[in-house]
């Protein structure tokens, strides 16, 4: 039997953002997922936000931050980070306005 471990990750979501996602969801993930996958599958929960999360040609977009564990992780390390269970992800545009 293939039993793979599930974790549970925390996401906030900020800015624009909680326009089109709730501010704090939990998801249950496969261990082995990285921030990546995590941000794919949050990305899919809502039909009109996942645009603002990735490119068309599948990449975060840039103007996004991210951070793991009140953490920032760059853009180009997302593939290869790997959360663990009860870790919180933030994700949030830059903080703009005078």
């Amino acid at each position: 039997m293939d039993s793979k471990k599930m974790i549970k990750i925390t996401i906030f979501a900020y800015g624009r953002l909680k326009e089109y996602f709730p501010e704090k969801t939990d998801l249950a993930v496969s261990e082995n997922s990285s921030l990546k996958d995590i941000l794919i599958t949050f990305s899919r929960s809502s039909e009109d936000g996942g645009s603002l999360i990735f490119d068309c040609s599948g990449h975060l977009r840039r103007n996004l931050i991210v951070q793991l564990n009140q953490k920032r992780v760059l853009n180009s390390s997302i593939h290869s980070v790997l959360p663990k269970d009860g870790d919180e992800i933030i994700i949030y545009p830059p903080v703009s306005g005078g």
